[in-house]
């Protein structure tokens, strides 16, 4: 009788495997988290708010009524383009801090081109080498409110005038910090509070003119230190006294004479003349 068992040659080499084999398994799981490259990019606008905290604080450009928040505003609709254009992005919004912190819009008598479609080195009373600002002549400009501590990171300012406004509260700490500076005027103003020693780092300073505001206490001696090097003019108010209930500037390290009973100090040391600024 043919046999009803299939013959062990009958029968399949090898049964199907219902496990894939590691051939059909895929290569590589797909990764759950997303590449770099295929990250989103930054805003715009963070891109900003990045570079601009370098220069102020984060608190003050989230407040939207703060000089800050506001150059923040103006600076994101410019069309500067942040990656190609950093510093110039830092020098606008450094301008456009100083220009609300001081009435730019409401009580400056002349701000022609302030804020507006022209670059900053076209704007009045600013002064540039190539593209970088080199000097703020802002003096008899009706200038209110106080000095924001951005104008420290305007790197290559060699003179800054804001003489004969109306400004008040503190000296920044931070005008230290402007190793290029050669000039620096801000007398007759409403400034208030003592003179930093931080000035006293100012190498290359060759005028200093803080006469006819409320600065009270000393002017340190690294300060009059710096007439070793290119200081040729300081100005203040002095007195041994104090003068209607407020006491003025004393300074030690030069005489100084009498002047409607406070004692005023204005010195050229040494004869020594300063290096001008073409």
């Amino acid at each position: 009788m043919p046999s009803l068992v299939p013959s062990e040659s009958s029968q399949p080499s090898s049964m199907p495997s219902l496990v894939p084999s590691e051939s059909l398994q895929p290569s590589s799981m797909p990764s759950v988290t997303p590449s770099v490259s295929a990250q989103p990019s930054f805003t715009r606008a963070t891109k900003i708010m990045n570079l601009l905290l370098t220069v102020s604080s984060e608190d003050a450009l989230d407040d939207e009524n703060s000089p800050q928040g506001k150059a923040k505003l103006w600076v994101t609709n410019s069309p500067l383009q942040p990656g190609e254009d950093d510093a110039q992005i830092i020098q606008q919004y450094i301008l456009a801090v100083f220009y609300y912190a001081t009435g730019g819009a409401a009580d400056w008598t002349d701000k022609e081109g302030w804020l507006g479609s022209e670059t900053e080195c076209e704007w009045d009373h600013v002064v540039c080498s190539g593209d970088v600002i080199t000097q703020l002549r802002l003096f008899d400009n009706n200038l209110v409110g106080s000095i924001p501590t951005e104008l420290g990171k305007l790197d290559n300012l060699v003179y800054l005038r804001l003489d004969r406004n109306d400004l008040t509260g503190g000296i920044p700490t931070e005008l230290g910090d402007l190793d290029s500076l050669q000039g620096l005027f801000l007398n007759n103003n409403q400034l208030t509070g003592g003179i930093p020693t931080e000035l006293g780092q100012l190498d290359n300073l060759e005028e200093l003119w803080l006469d006819g505001n409320q600065l009270t206490g000393g002017i340190d001696a690294g300060i009059c230190n710096l007439q070793q090097f290119y200081l040729y003019s300081l100005v203040a108010d002095c007195t041994r006294w104090v003068v209607q209930g407020k006491a003025v500037i004393s300074v030690s390290c030069v005489q100084v004479q009498e002047h409607e009973g406070l004692w005023r100090k204005r010195k050229s040391f040494n004869g020594r003349q300063g290096r001008g600024v073409d």
